[in-house]
């Protein structure tokens, strides 16, 4: 890819976090094809203090064993790739695919265990940046593109609505916050509505994803709203 970056602002799409960003020598690495692209994103996270290195490698491959605060995967065949970066020793490492690819691709690559999505030419450095820096603690950023295309796929033709097999998984208390972030409130905005802390928020939503089986909000969206069945086996806490 060559035209990675645009002056449009990419769109927060927040999950719970992972792990506190530290002020500097995040271990990450940018994943893709040698070319033009790959070697603006490696200049753009020189420049930034937080970062050590960037390494830069052309295949999943060789970061699979490896222990990195983040993935960078600059790519045109996403969930492919994704599943390639998560496999083996690492599956909950967070991932940000950069790419070209948008409709479907950004949902599939999002349900494969991708953590953000920017798509090529809708970012800026300083919207890259702040995508590496708090996708490495787990919140998520869609760009214009990638966010419509999870609303179109939530917008499908199927009835919407909560199975009964997931409302049976799910509290009182998650299916409420459930509600409210499928009509797409923030963490904040929930904990006002209901009167909660932010933080019990968070750990409502940690507790979802656990029982959903799921890595992302988008995907806990994607499954709450029927569009994929409960996996056989979970029972409600």
């Amino acid at each position: 890819m060559t035209t990675l970056v645009a002056p449009h602002a990419a769109v927060p799409y927040a999950v719970p976090p992972r792990r506190p960003v530290a002020g500097v020598g995040l271990d990450v690495a940018v994943v893709g094809t040698p070319g033009p692209g790959r070697d603006e994103i490696c200049r753009m996270l020189a420049g930034c203090p937080q970062v050590r290195g960037p390494m830069v490698v052309s295949s999943t491959r060789a970061v699979v064993d490896r222990r990195l605060d983040l993935v960078v995967l600059c790519t045109d065949t996403p969930a492919q790739d994704v599943r390639g970066v998560l496999r083996g020793t690492a599956p909950d490492r967070p991932v940000l695919v950069l790419s070209p690819a948008t409709g479907d691709d950004v949902v599939d690559a999002l349900r494969a265990g991708a953590t953000s999505y920017l798509v090529e030419g809708q970012f800026t450095c300083a919207e890259l940046i702040s995508a590496v820096l708090t996708t490495t603690v787990g919140q998520s950023h869609l760009s214009p593109l990638a966010l419509t295309a999870v609303i179109r796929r939530l917008q499908g033709p199927e009835p919407l609505g909560a199975s009964t097999e997931v409302l049976q998984v799910l509290s009182r208390r998650e299916r409420e916050i459930m509600t409210l972030v499928a009509a797409g409130h923030s963490n904040a905005s929930i904990a006002r509505q209901l009167f909660l802390a932010e933080k019990t928020v968070r750990n409502h939503l940690n507790s979802v994803y656990r029982k959903l089986a799921v890595r992302s909000r988008a995907d806990a969206v994607i499954t709450w709203l029927g569009r994929t069945p409960l996996a056989a086996g979970r029972t409600p806490a």
